[in-house]
């Protein structure tokens, strides 16, 4: 409920910004993300615990077998590397299936606010991450981001109110372990350390 309440504020507020401005509205009818467009999907997701949850039930009550096979085989392939590393590599999210987000409605919200303007700089900047090892700058609206932070957060300060692990964790990783072990989340909920942070 908390992640799909995050999912839920987010659109709110970016329908809301939508909607301020002209000049907003036009920001936003100018990105350039669509189906079908998957370079950002070979990096690490810094995702909230209960984002993380949220996805893992969503691939079990979904019997998403190619995405909890696919979960299962990549863990192991980027544990310990960070961005640039994976990114290096072409390791891709393996919730992507056929050149698709499969858990869309569940994605999280560093997925949610990564809005790029110029598709080519993204392929770019893979292409150059994969034969060089560096980067190259993407244009992307910052009003998404500020706006997934804050509710990152919040989600951060709910888990320390209620004393329970509330760190920034990797989507991937922490959807391996909830899929692998069935108590996770009870044991999570009692306050127990179970996740590895980001």
């Amino acid at each position: 409920m908390i992640a799909q309440g995050s999912a839920f504020g987010f659109e709110h507020h970016i329908k809301k910004c939508m909607e301020s401005s002209p000049e907003n509205r036009k920001a936003f009818e100018t990105v350039a993300c669509k189906a079908g467009c998957h370079f950002c999907c070979h990096v690490n997701v810094a995702a909230t615990i209960p984002e993380a949850i949220f996805v893992a039930g969503a691939i079990r009550q979904k019997d998403m077998k190619d995405a909890e096979a696919a979960v299962k085989a990549t863990a192991p392939c980027i544990a310990n590397l960070d961005n640039a590393r994976r990114q290096a590599k072409r390791i891709p999210c393996p919730m992507l299936q056929n050149g698709l987000c499969s858990i869309y409605p569940f994605r999280p919200m560093a997925c949610r606010s990564h809005v790029s303007m110029n598709a080519d700089e993204c392929r770019d900047d893979l292409e150059s991450m994969a034969s060089t090892g560096s980067g190259r700058p993407i244009t992307t609206l910052g009003v998404p981001r500020t706006i997934a932070r804050a509710l990152h957060h919040g989600v951060a300060q709910g888990c320390a109110d209620e004393k329970i692990q509330g760190c920034t964790i990797e989507l991937t990783a922490a959807v391996n372990l909830l899929l692998s072990d069935a108590a996770a989340v009870e044991r999570w909920l009692e306050g127990e350390k179970v996740f590895e942070p980001l």
